[in-house]
């Protein structure tokens, strides 16, 4: 079934507050994939360049040689030196509208630039792993997440470029992370065994929702654990923010606080408001 794989963010493990960098988590695995490729038979990334974590992430998902996806890098890197500037330039008051035609122009070549790049490199990491999922069901080494992370950086990127799918042909499952070929629908969000009760999309993944407000709350897949590291399976757990104070927590679906002094707290108040 080709490389073992698995990506796909609630709050954890997803890009940092900047869309054009990786998160930390990225950052570690990135450095241990430089070390590992060449006992996977997979690209080897020489030492000096695991310090690029762009050109590094983006090799080991297309399965080339480091210097092939430079230019992917580059391009992208354009990308986001054009939309800062035009950015930038549109918050400021002083500068004419004149001057935004050129840069909107710059904006838009740089962008479809650093699409002609990065189609081909998505295009071979989907096709080396179809029929695979990118996040298994079992998890008994870590290194089994590693593609899971590359795709996750490389969505990323798709996201920041405003493209509406990877590839035509080529989709990954919203639910189960599998890469499969849809029937019909070149948009298909699921596949087969997934669209009609998709299971929640794990902890950290693009299609988990991020909580930032009092209430928000959302079910997620996350690990279940033998030992302390090895993963056997996933169970549903609810995740959210307390309707009173703010706090995380976990648990039920119809939860709402943290705590039992915040849930007598907002009986109260719910009470009054009555």
């Amino acid at each position: 079934m080709g490389r073992a794989s698995g990506i796909g963010s609630a709050t954890t493990g997803a890009p940092a507050a900047s869309p054009y960098e990786p998160s930390r988590l990225l950052l570690a695995v990135a450095g241990r994939i430089a070390g590992e490729g060449g006992r996977r038979g997979l690209p080897t990334l020489p030492a000096p360049l695991a310090r690029d974590v762009k050109v590094h992430l983006l090799a080991w998902w297309a399965g080339w040689a480091a210097d092939d996806v430079r230019p992917t890098a580059g391009a992208l890197e354009g990308y986001v030196k054009a939309l800062c500037e035009y950015r930038d330039a549109g918050a400021d008051a002083r500068v004419p509208l004149a001057q935004m035609d050129p840069l909107g122009k710059r904006l838009i070549e740089s962008r479809d630039a650093a699409w002609k790049q990065l189609g081909p490199v998505v295009r071979s990491g989907l096709v080396a792993r179809e029929g695979t999922f990118l996040v298994p069901f079992a998890v008994p080494r870590v290194d089994l997440l590693d593609d899971w992370f590359a795709w996750h950086y490389v969505a990323m990127w798709l996201r920041v470029l405003g493209a509406k799918g990877p590839i035509r042909g080529l989709r990954v499952c919203a639910g189960c992370t599998a890469v499969f070929k849809p029937l019909r629908k070149s948009t298909a969000r699921f596949c087969r065994l997934c669209e009609h009760s998709a299971p929640a999309p794990a902890l950290g993944s693009l299609e988990s929702d991020v909580l930032c407000l009092k209430g928000d709350r959302a079910t997620v897949r996350v690990p279940r654990l033998v030992g302390r590291h090895a993963v056997a399976g996933w169970r549903r757990v609810t995740l959210g923010l307390c309707t009173e104070c703010g706090r995380p927590f976990g648990g039920r679906s119809d939860r709402a606080t943290c705590s039992s002094a915040c849930r007598m707290r907002r009986h109260r108040r719910v009470g009054e408001s009555g």
